[in-house]
């Protein structure tokens, strides 16, 4: 329980928001009907995730944290410009969920020394990476399940378009990730 709690946390960490921040960008395409692709994106997102935490913690790190942080940021910002063009509709090709799980990836690096130091003297990884990553999992759902109501709110009774909704989402991710990257050079 204490391992589905630290997932739930890394999640809801304000530090830890470009996490989240990822998510939202990942999502900006879609809306509530989408809610089945939206489910398997955090799904393969959390997978990615979950196979860096188990390769850092059996193996030690992979790459530098400065160079983590940097592709983390980069992570959002391709995931903001993709948006932004006219091929990103609300329907997720395999390739999508193929990248989201390539950038979550990345972003299990980024969190992958702390968590590994966490585990200490644990016998076996693969029941608190289990619990863990199932916290990320159900963190990220609700997450998303919040975002989809302020975004149903914003579209169905502010009749704001899905795609100035996208493009809001997006530009404002974006002006984060370059923001990032810009502290990290």
């Amino acid at each position: 329980m204490v391992w589905f709690q630290l997932g739930l946390e890394h999640i809801a960490d304000i530090q830890g928001y470009d996490h989240l921040l990822f998510v939202l960008a990942m999502m900006a395409p879609y809306s509530f009907k989408n809610w089945k692709q939206i489910a398997w994106l955090i799904t393969a997102f959390t997978l990615g995730h979950s196979l860096t935490l188990a390769l850092v913690s059996l193996s030690g790190p992979l790459l530098s944290s400065e160079v983590v942080e940097m592709g983390i940021a980069v992570t959002i910002l391709a995931t903001a410009l993709y948006n932004s063009s006219s091929k990103a509709t609300g329907v997720a090709v395999p390739i999508r969920y193929a990248l989201v799980g390539i950038f979550g990836l990345i972003h299990g690096m980024g969190f992958s020394n702390y968590f590994t130091s966490l585990l200490g003297t644990e016998h076996s990884i693969w029941l608190p990476l289990l619990s863990f990553n199932v916290g990320v999992e159900v963190g990220q759902i609700g997450f998303a399940l919040c975002v989809l109501l302020v975004q149903w709110i914003l579209i169905q009774m502010l009749q704001v378009s899905q795609r100035s909704w996208q493009l809001f989402v997006s530009g404002g991710a974006a002006f984060v990730a370059l923001t990032l990257i810009l502290d990290r050079l």
